[in-house]
This record gives structure tokens, sequence and C-alpha cells, in this order.
């Protein structure tokens, strides 16, 4: 019946010819054509972000408001041009000491240095050495000196005449020179153990920079700063394989190389390193790898320390090496390590070098036996100084380290002072 109803007011109306299913179509597309005319017009719909259009007049009008913005800035700049004077010349003051603390051997001031090897390891240490610690330690501190009378009117005169010269072109910076040292000094490189980085070998550098030696703290492959690989990523020495310790041996080869050529990088090579003058302190599997090189007819590497060194360690074997060694070797070792204290004693024997021994009780293991021990401390240095002897101490590396030491017992003093009096109080 409701059909009937709508037949006869659709006839009312004249449109009974199209039907029912045209008035269905004709329902859907009354629907859907507002949607599609707000859509062109870039009217906003719920969830949907107009596009940004502007009409000839609003380009036009937004063309004339920038062009009048940079005029403005334009006149700006020529009226702080005109009206302020040029900044004064910056003078550096003269040099002056820098009170530093040397109770630790962090406190010295190190130079990173990298390299890449051939399988795309990143190996890294830090450099020390008296010329390092006086760059340090005496640095100029700029400040403003004012001018005289006469300049600053001069100055003024200058600043009130219009430029006419038109200015000269910027020239390209070049880099300041680099300071010469007064001495270069032989180097010594400091390995450590698997499994530790250099920081475990840093407090033998204050002993050896106070001697007059460059040291170089050496992180080996997989190891504190050297896990980086230079077509990115890290690989850590618990990932490695046979080839990766077989590169450890080579990696000191290069390190050793490179501080005995330095035609190879005349822009970075430290000056303050004497070229082809190399003893290296090593440490547990650094100390095989170190052995390894002995063997080579090398007159850069004057002498190596041994300490903890095995007949085997993850495939790095130093036994033949020893038997056809051109370096003198002393070896150290003590009883807390029960292998490599009898390895030592093994490897001392069949060694053709120089050779010296020394052996201690409970010490501790590898480097260790330096740190408790002055006196084994005391013997490494001197092996180092019979084979390599050292440099000349700047005077002013000395004088920094008398003025660091007495301001360290001054402020001790006063420490000690302060908390005899929190005693007294409580």
């Amino acid at each position: 019946m409701l059909g009937d109803l709508f037949d006869a007011f659709f006839k009312h109306l004249g449109w009974h010819r199209i039907g029912r299913l045209g008035l269905l179509s004709l329902l859907v597309f009354g629907a859907l054509g507002p949607i599609t005319l707000i859509s062109l017009s870039g009217c906003d719909l719920p969830g949907t972000k107009p596009p940004t259009a502007t009409s000839p007049e609003d380009a036009e009008s937004e063309g004339e408001e920038s062009e009048e913005s940079e005029d403005a800035e334009a006149e700006e700049g020529e009226g702080e041009e005109e009206g302020e004077s040029p900044k004064k010349p910056v003078v550096p003051t003269p040099p002056r000491l820098t009170h530093v603390k040397y109770t630790h051997p962090e406190d010295f001031h190190p130079t990173r240095l990298s390299w890449t090897t051939p399988d795309g390891f990143i190996l890294q240490g830090d450099l020390y050495s008296p010329h390092g610690e006086v760059q340090a330690l005496i640095a100029p501190v700029p400040s403003e000196v004012p001018a005289p009378e006469g300049e600053e009117e001069a100055d003024a005169e200058d600043a009130e005449a219009p430029e006419e010269e038109a200015e000269a072109p910027a020239k390209a910076k070049t880099p300041p020179p680099r300071p010469v040292p007064r001495f270069r000094y032989p180097l010594v490189v400091l390995t450590h153990r698997l499994s530790s980085s250099g920081k475990r070998v840093k407090f033998l550098v204050p002993s050896l920079v106070k001697a007059g030696y460059a040291v170089l703290v050496l992180d080996v492959r997989g190891h504190g700063m050297s896990e980086g690989l230079a077509y990115g990523g890290m690989k850590s020495w618990r990932v490695f394989d046979a080839l990766d310790w077989r590169q450890l041996t080579k990696d000191l080869k290069q390190v050793e190389q490179y501080f005995a050529h330095p035609e190879l990088d005349p822009t970075q090579f430290p000056l303050e390193v004497r070229p082809s003058t190399v003893a290296v302190v090593a440490e547990g599997i650094s100390a095989n790898a170190c052995l390894v090189n002995a063997a080579e007819q090398d007159v850069h590497l004057k002498a190596v320390i041994s300490l903890g060194a095995t007949l085997e360690s993850k495939k790095i074997s130093p036994i033949l090496a020893v038997m056809n060694s051109h370096v003198p070797i002393l070896y150290m070792a003590s009883q807390s390590e029960e292998m490599s204290y009898a390895d030592t004693q093994k490897l001392f024997r069949i060694t053709e070098s120089a050779k010296a021994l020394s052996l201690f009780t409970d010490e501790g293991p590898g480097v260790e036996l330096l740190r408790n021990d002055a006196k084994a401390q005391q013997t490494a240095l001197a092996w180092v100084k019979r084979y390599m002897p050292p440099a000349p101490v700047e005077p002013a590396f000395t004088q920094a380290l008398k003025d660091a030491s007495a301001v360290w017992e001054k402020q001790e003093k006063l420490n000690n002072k302060e908390q005899t009096k929190r005693k007294a109080s409580k």
C-alpha cells in the first residue's frame, strides 16, 4: 500500500516515467554530489587538511611584502655599518701556567690516535709525552687589550668615512702551524691482556713520561675504544674467530711501522715522537703477539717487556719466534698465575736474543705486579733505559710538575685542617 502511495505521488510530480530504479540512482548521486563539490572547492572535511592556494592578487601582495621586508633589513644593515665602529682586535696575552694535580695518570693530557687495519678494524690509542703536557699546560689566553687614544680616533674617522674600496675576497683559512717540540722522545707502547682495555696499564704513564719517553696506551682490536669497524658497526673480542686473533699480531706490527715511517703521514705524525725507536710493554695475549714480532729483524723495535706470556693463547704461539728473536726481551711473571709462571720460564730458556727473567710470588697477575711492587716497576724502567735511552725532559714540564705538586700539597693541608675542625666540632 505504501508503494501505491509513492507511485501516486510521483505521478502527480510527473516523475513516474523514471521508475523505482531511477529513483534509487537519483538518491545515491544526490548524496555523493555535495561531497564531490566540497572536495573540488577545497573546503574542509572532517579529518582532512585543505590545500594551500593563493590567488594572483594574494601572490602579488605577498611579493610586495617580501620586497619591503628585504629593503627594511638592508636599510637596517646599512645603518648598523654606518653607526657602529669596527670591533677591536683580540690580542693574546703571554702564556701562563695552569696548575694541574698530577696524582692520577688521567690527569695527563693525551692525544687520540687511530689506525685502520686492512680488514677494517679501527685501532685507537692515547699518546702522552712531555711536549704534549707543555702544550696543554702553557696556552695563550685571548683577552681584549684597550688601544691607545690616537688609534681610537683614527678608528672613529675610518668608521665615518664611506667605504669606497671594494672588499678583498676572503682568503682560504690555512691550519695554524703545529708547535715544534724542543726534543723528540722515544716511544713506549703499552698494551693490555684479554678482556681488558688500556685503562689497565695507564698507571705506568706518569713514571715513563717523567723519565723522558712518549707513551702510547693502545686498545687492541675488539677491546675498549678499538671495537669500531670502518664500514660501520662494532665487533667485540667475544665473537672473534681464528683469523681475527691472527690479525692481532699484525695490528701491533702496523702500529710499530707507523712510528718508524713519518714520511707516510707527514701532516698527522706526532712531531714529539722520535721515529724508529719503539719499545713495547705487553701483557697476556698481547705479550704473545709482541713476541711473535720479535722474531723479525726489525731495527725499529728496541726492547720488549713480556708480562705473563704463555706458550699459546688463542692460537698465537711465540715458541718459534723467540727461538729466532733479535730483540732484547725481559720476561716477568707472578706465581698468582700458575700457567703463565711456568710458561714464561720455558720461553726464557729457549730465547736466543738478549734476555732477562724476573719472577715474583704474590704481586698479582700480569701488569698488576708492576702496580703492587715498586722494585718491579724500577726493573722494567731500567730495562727500557738500557736499550732505548730517554730524551731530556723539557724544563717547562718539570716546572709545571713542581708548581702543580706545590699547589696540591697546600690544598691537602687545607683539607686536613678542615677535617680536624669538623671532628673537633662533633
